[in-house]
């Protein structure tokens, strides 16, 4: 296997009182070769990505409004693709609202994003998450979001089992949890545990699957996933020695 890849990336940053411009770019330039003599397979990948992007924050306080705009121009091209060069071009605008009060302890965000995916638009969607400090190291956390998920190049287009009939995944997605973060011994350590219950609902689900020597991505109707999941971390530093450690559970 040989792999090649260029990769470009800039950007530039402008402060007007209390705006902020933050605009990037970047170009990807990949190539995969693949040969396998024992099964006289041969692959060649070749893939153009170009994105552009634009961010404006303004402070309102001490809380602050974004609001930007991402252009997305993609290709590939491969003999294992059942179109040889399958293209999207993709363009978003999107906005957030992040908000604090009460010195902190009350903090959300919210946000919108419209698409445009190949000049079709898609639904719009939206987070909105909240933080709330019920003591100085007890946290509590609500998100909410409409998730839309198009297929990607690969789902639709690969020849040994891209699907072109999916469609894409559409639902909505709830969290909730609480952290607990001992307060620094002597400044030394750091101890904190996180439980998050979370729940998703989604129709169109895709989803790869066997479908005879190959595997292929597929549309599950409806799923409903629930669950709940951990985290602890500790953190200890003694002059120049740092030790962390990190333990995570789901179920």
């Amino acid at each position: 296997q040989e792999d090649r890849a260029m990769r470009f990336t800039g950007s530039y940053k402008r402060y007007f009182n209390k705006w902020k411009l933050n605009f990037r770019s970047a170009f990807f330039n990949e190539e995969l070769k693949y040969k396998d003599s024992e099964f006289s397979k041969v692959s060649e990948n070749k893939s153009q990505t170009f994105i552009n992007e634009l961010l404006i924050n303004h402070k309102i306080g001490r809380n602050t409004l974004i609001l930007g705009g991402n252009n997305t121009y993609a290709k590939a091209q491969s003999i294992d693709c059942i179109n040889n060069t399958p293209v999207r071009y993709k363009m978003a605008g999107f906005s957030a609202f992040e908000y604090f009060y009460n010195k902190g302890s009350l903090s959300g965000v919210a946000t919108l994003r419209q698409e445009w995916v190949n000049t079709n638009q898609v639904p719009l969607t939206w987070t909105l998450g909240i933080d709330y400090y019920l003591t100085h190291w007890l946290k509590s956390k609500l998100n909410a979001s409409r998730v839309y998920r198009v297929p990607t190049i690969n789902d639709l287009f690969w020849k040994e089992g891209g699907n072109t009939s999916l469609l894409p995944e559409n639902g909505y997605a709830y969290e909730g949890g609480i952290m607990l973060i001992l307060p620094k011994r002597a400044h030394r350590y750091t101890l904190s545990v996180e439980l998050t219950a979370f729940s998703r609902k989604l129709e169109n689900w895709i989803i790869w699957l066997p479908n005879g020597n190959f595997w292929s991505p597929q549309n599950l109707m409806q799923v409903w996933s629930r669950g709940a999941e951990t985290n602890t971390s500790f953190e200890l530093k003694k002059d120049k020695i740092k030790l962390f450690s990190n333990f995570k559970t789901s179920y």
